[in-house]
């Protein structure tokens, strides 16, 4: 089963991996795309994302466990 059916999200992505840089993240469906975008040019970086779906179509204590998986400990180095 699917964490999110029927959704669209947008938003802006920090990533440890390109720390100048915001990726902009757009999912329709089962479609996503997650590109780079303008660096941070003096904005504070953060992660951002938007989910909007029909009622009962989003587990949000299954997709908030996951997006927590996916934060970096600055104070760690980046696994190479």
């Amino acid at each position: 089963p699917s964490i999110i059916t029927g959704v669209r999200c947008n938003g802006v992505v920090n990533f440890a991996e390109v720390p100048g840089l915001r990726a902009v993240l757009q999912v329709i469906g089962r479609r996503s795309d997650l590109v780079p975008g303008e660096t941070w040019d003096g904005d504070q970086p953060l992660t951002r994302i938007v989910a909007i779906g029909a009622p009962g179509g989003i587990d949000a204590e299954v997709l908030s466990t996951t997006f927590e998986a996916c934060i970096v400990n600055r104070q760690s180095p980046i696994a190479e």
